[in-house]
């Protein structure tokens, strides 16, 4: 299995959208990720699942 080619640019971007929708997307990745976490520590079911 071969592995794939992965390149990572860093140029500077004439659209500023670009930078946009790059740090939308990581905003988004880190809601996700701790989205479980707190809604665990937020709610009543820590009782319950301790």
């Amino acid at each position: 299995m071969p592995i794939p080619n992965i390149s990572l640019n860093l140029e500077a971007s004439e659209n500023p959208e670009d930078f946009s929708v790059t740090l939308q997307l990581v905003f988004l990745m880190t809601i996700l990720s701790l989205a479980p976490a707190l809604l665990i520590m937020l709610t009543s079911f820590t009782r319950i699942i301790i």
